[in-house]
Order: structure tokens, then sequence, then C-alpha cells
């Protein structure tokens, strides 16, 4: 059978509801992240003991606007079978935006599902192996907390601002997957200068900048409870801890392969709230 090109158009993206024969699965799930199926079928498979539910019925959709338009099109169900969408939380909590209040569609707790990744424990496990060394001596060598505890309070400046420039300078694009444009290539660590010189860019396009960080900081410590994981995207702390890992001495990694390690080691509990609301909804009978 000749293999469909989606291109980039996304009528097509969202017409492959259509095309493709879902009506059998239990239920379906959309997701942002394009081209990705093969890692959330892992995720889900985890998620829910390897059973064959998840079975292609995982649909990448290009982006939240994507998302929006199908489930306007297409809501809870399709021909009685449940529709989930599952979307990345990103700055809609912190800054309040308008969200679809339906048990459907479900917003991650944190940034994106990157974020959800990174467990001390797995990466010494996988540096072990790369190693050929025992965790405790691995452990002593990476200095794990140290690399993780300065990343996340580096990020969350980042982040903090980043959440201020796309509340008061919308057109102003942020690129999520620039990492290395903070990083110091040389130690695997974020660079405070490079942060700062994103802030001093910022203040001139924002007024008075450093007095609103403070509204800001408020806003992170009642929406997101006062979690830095909430805020920070994910792809930011991949980025860094593979630079990190290299420097470290790990040899021939490749960055496929470790992602690949990541999901599918990372602790699965963190995603329960996603797997409670699913059976929910897949053991709710159609009034």
């Amino acid at each position: 059978m000749e293999k469909i090109d989606w291109g980039y158009s996304d009528n097509a993206l969202i017409a492959r509801i259509e095309f493709f024969d879902i009506e059998n699965n239990k239920f379906n799930i959309f997701v942002e992240d394009e081209n990705k199926e093969y890692e959330y079928e892992k995720i889900f498979n985890r998620m829910f003991g390897n059973t064959a539910i998840i079975k292609n019925n995982i649909y990448g959709m290009g982006g939240k606007k994507n998302m929006e338009k199908l489930f306007e099109k297409y809501g809870e169900y399709y021909k009685s079978v449940p529709l989930i969408y599952l979307v990345d939380g990103d700055f809609d909590v912190i800054l309040e935006k308008r969200m679809i209040q339906n048990e459907h569609y479900i917003y991650l707790e944190r940034y994106n599902i990157e974020s959800y990744f990174f467990d001390k424990n797995e990466i010494i496990n996988y540096v072990s192996g790369k190693l050929q060394q025992c965790n405790y001596e691995v452990e002593q060598k990476l200095e794990y907390e140290k690399w993780e505890n300065d990343t996340y309070n580096k990020l969350y400046d980042l982040f903090l601002l980043y959440t201020i420039s796309k509340d008061l300078v919308p057109e102003a694009k942020i690129i999520t997957n620039s990492a290395y444009k903070f990083l110091n290539k040389d130690t695997g660590y974020f660079d405070e200068g490079k942060i700062n010189k994103y802030r001093e860019d910022l203040s001139r396009k924002i007024n008075n900048l450093n007095e609103h960080i403070p509204e800001y900081e408020k806003r992170f410590i009642s929406k997101l409870n006062n979690d830095k994981k909430r805020l920070i995207c994910g792809k930011y702390i991949f980025d860094g801890l593979f630079c990190y890992l290299q420097k470290k001495g790990i040899r021939h990694m490749n960055k496929n392969d470790f992602r690949y390690f990541l999901v599918t080691n990372f602790d699965i509990h963190k995603l329960e709230y996603v797997k409670e609301r699913i059976e929910l909804i897949c053991n709710k009978k159609i009034s």
C-alpha cells in the first residue's frame, strides 16, 4: 500500500480521524507531538500494564491549535468510541489562559511530556550500563543532584522570563527547543550570564521588567504550587542532561537512544492521574 504523506496541512492532520478505521478501538488518544506516536505507545503501554488496548490508536496532531480544532469538530466520541485529548501544560495555567473544561481534554500538569522523564535512579542506571560501574560509583562520579538543583534554579529564572514575555509581548516568539543557546557546552551546566543577557534583551521590550517579576512569582506559587518541574520545558532538561553526561565522560551516547531509554524507564506513576481519567471515561456509559 502506498504510504500517505500528510505533509504539514492542518486539515489533513485533522482528517485522519475519518480516514483511519478508529471506531474499532476501545478509545483513541490524540497528542500534540507529531511523529512521536511510538513514544506515546510505549508510555501508555507502561501505564496500562502492556495490555492490548494501545494499538494503532494514538495520533499526533502537530500542535495545540490542531487539538482544539479537533475537539471542536468531534468532541468526546466518534461513533461511540471515546476520544482522549492529551495536551501540554505549557504556560496555560500560570497565564490563566482560557482552557477547555472537559474530562476528555486532559492537560498535563507539567509543561510537556518530557518534563516527566527525569529520575535520579534511572539516570544512574543508564550511566552504570555505559561505564560498566556499580551504582554507588556512578552516583559519586555523576553528582546528579548538584546538576539537577542548579539546572532547575537557573531554568526557573529563564522560564519565568518566558512567561512574562508570552503574556506582555505575545508577538515575541519563544522557541522552546533552544536550550543550547543558554548552555555552557564545556560543563553541561546552564549559563547564568546567558540567561541574564536574555533578561537584558527582554527589558528593552518591556518597560520596568523587574517590577513585573514579583507578580509572576506569586502566580507561580499559587497556580503551580511552587513546583519548578511544572514550569520548565522538559526539552531543555533533556538537552542539558545529554550535554552534561557527555562532559562527565559518558562517551558513545546516541541522543535518540538516550531519549528512548528515558521514555521506557521514567517513573510512570507520575502520570497516574492521566490513567485514572482515561479509565473513568472508558467505564462511563454514553447516555
